[in-house]
């Protein structure tokens, strides 16, 4: 897909990965799965310090589930966050995707508390994580544009020309899109999702990012610097 922004940061999430940052990857930023309900994934901290050691602004997310207590989830994920260094520079994200919960008006009602919840631990406004399919179905029915939870920035997943924003947020409100699923660009021990950043935002959180000139060069031309740089 062809993404919104013109000059957007690169970066990707992965549950798998096992912290290992392959040679030249363009990366900037990292995003871990923190948590799912009150369950704490047993990876999250090394993925978490990795990430930190290799430069990357790092987030993490905890996975919504409609079974688990919202408040018990949210200070699963704050202790978890806390115990693997702190917050990072990308603010807390809330993974709002449970395809087993019910459908009734309860489930928009349990998301925010835990929202409310992680914010309030965190000190910082929680990013949302979801994708048109799943919150047009489970959500929306049972809110209204006016609600709170609009205001609050947006990762979305499986963007266009798949599917349009989610509900009532719209391109505004987008400041992460998924861009790629389950592939592997080459070093990385487990396959990974790819992920693009607001340049705006992503650089009002971790400062200015370096200008980067790309020059297309003749295949010969490269060999013959890789072979003087050898």
């Amino acid at each position: 897909m062809t993404h919104i922004w013109p000059d957007s940061v690169v970066g990707f999430d992965s549950r798998f990965w096992n912290g290992v940052l392959p040679a030249g990857v363009p990366y900037k930023f990292y995003i871990a799965k923190c948590s799912e309900g009150t369950w704490v994934s047993p990876d999250f901290a090394n993925q978490y310090r990795a990430a930190q050691q290799g430069g990357l602004a790092r987030s993490a997310w905890s996975y919504h589930r409609y079974a688990s207590d919202a408040v018990a989830s949210a200070r699963a994920y704050h202790n978890a966050m806390l115990a693997a260094g702190g917050y990072g520079e990308l603010p807390p994200v809330l993974d709002a995707e449970d395809m087993r919960a019910p459908v009734i008006a309860a489930m928009f009602d349990h998301i925010w508390v835990q929202l409310q919840e992680m914010e309030q631990l965190s000190g910082r406004e929680v990013l949302v994580y979801t994708a048109n399919w799943w919150w047009n179905r489970w959500c929306k029915p049972f809110s209204l544009p006016t609600e709170p939870m609009y205001t609050r920035k947006l990762w979305e997943a499986d963007p266009e020309p798949d599917t349009t924003e989610p509900s009532y947020w719209d391109k505004s409100d987008l400041v992460l899109i998924q861009t790629r699923l389950d592939f592997n660009p080459g070093g990385f021990n487990a396959v990974i999702d790819e992920d693009v950043a607001k340049r705006e935002w992503f650089e009002s959180l971790v400062g200015p990012l370096p200008d980067t000139v790309t020059i297309t060069i003749a295949k010969s031309t490269a060999d013959d610097l890789r072979r003087a740089l050898a």
